[in-house]
């Protein structure tokens, strides 16, 4: 008989709540032998910290929720800091869904999309209905794997690999957000833009030879790890901020592991070219004369300048760039909104009225994708 959740009882302490949630259904034998499967390896799974606690897990059945009738307090608060939650969601679990829907409505408010990793056992996307989607609100956004009847060892990896790279992420999160009045290092600069984006890391406690460090940034609810540490001494580090964080204006968080364990969070400020360029337009009176003072044109002359433009580009253009004209298509759909005043060149030339330079670059290709609306 399985254990039933005592759901008015008090709350946790911090340092016992569950890491990892599996939902399921009770009556289902393939899903409880994926529950039993999942529950064996993250229970005997060894964290990379010698001196850490195995992962605990959490089992909750979405009778539980029924039985409960929707008094889930105390589950709310022993799962709130889980790092991954599991889905098994088989014919069984909507079956449950659509025949309860009141009492187990609440179920929406455990979950977390950006920690969600569903299994499909037994249905596919199209057996999520609306009447299930009442419930499971965010479905669309979470990451799913469906098991077909081929699946071998290799479909279980692959899972495995999916829910410790969700559950990494959000541990990072979490750790970055409690560590930014803890930190034991520095940031100098705190500011960096695109071609300046050395950061140094000044330790409060030196490093020894042994230790190993590593160093992630996240912005947006992602975590990229830089992939370049350079020791200056015991307690310096440089890094160089990655390209890519620095297109667009941002604040992102510098995180530094230690032997395994995260010894602080940083936030650094990303400046954007675009951005600058609309900071110093913004303080002169007369943008295009400032331009063309700067260039060593006539102040008054903006076809000297815009000339001057199209001609820059088109020598700066990559040879056969219309055969990129489907891929680029296919990114600008990925692209999301900027903030900044000229978020493209195009926006820059219509702003000022460099009709030549807006005219040679609506016939790039991707334009009519990046300004559809």
């Amino acid at each position: 008989m399985e254990p039933r959740y005592d759901i008015i009882a008090p709350a946790k302490k911090a340092s016992e709540m569950d890491d990892i949630l599996i939902v399921s259904v009770k009556n289902s034998e393939p899903a409880a032998l994926w529950v039993e499967y999942f529950a064996s390896y993250f229970e005997q799974y060894s964290p990379r910290q010698a001196n850490r606690r195995s992962y605990k897990v959490h089992h909750l059945c979405i009778e539980d929720i029924i039985e409960a009738n929707g008094e889930i307090r105390f589950i709310l608060e022993k799962t709130a800091a889980v790092k991954l939650q599991l889905i098994v969601i088989c014919p069984v679990f909507l079956d449950q869904i659509a025949k309860n829907l009141n009492k187990v409505s609440s179920l929406s408010k455990l979950l977390y999309p950006n920690r969600i990793l569903a299994l499909l056992l037994g249905v596919t996307d199209s057996d999520i209905l609306d009447i299930h989607k009442n419930v499971l609100t965010t479905y669309s956004q979470w990451q799913r794997h469906i098991v077909g009847e081929d699946q071998d060892e290799n479909f279980a990896k692959e899972f495995l690999s999916a829910a410790m790279t969700i559950f990494t992420r959000v541990w990072k999160q979490q750790c970055s957000i409690s560590a930014q009045e803890k930190s034991h290092f520095s940031v100098s600069p705190k500011k960096v833009r695109q071609g300046q984006s050395s950061v140094l890391i000044i330790l409060t406690y030196p490093l020894q030879k042994e230790d190993t460090v590593k160093i992630s940034i996240e912005k947006d609810n992602a975590i990229v790890e830089v992939k370049s540490v350079k020791r200056r001494n015991p307690y310096t580090l440089k890094i160089s901020i990655p390209e890519s964080l620095t297109e667009v204006s941002a604040i992102v968080n510098v995180l530094v592991e230690k032997n395994g364990s995260i010894i602080g969070s940083r936030p650094i400020k990303c400046e954007s070219r675009l951005r600058e360029l609309e900071q110093i337009l913004r303080s002169t009176t007369n943008p295009v004369e400032f331009v063309c003072q700067t260039l060593g044109f006539s102040p008054q002359d903006k076809t000297q300048l815009d000339n001057w433009m199209v001609h820059t580009f088109q020598k700066n253009m990559p040879p056969n760039f219309n055969v990129l004209s489907n891929y680029i298509i296919q990114q600008a759909d990925k692209l999301k909104p900027r903030s900044e005043e000229f978020p493209t060149l195009l926006h820059f030339a219509a702003k000022y009225g460099l009709e030549k330079m807006a005219m040679q670059l609506l016939d790039c290709p991707g334009w009519r994708c990046r300004f559809r609306n």
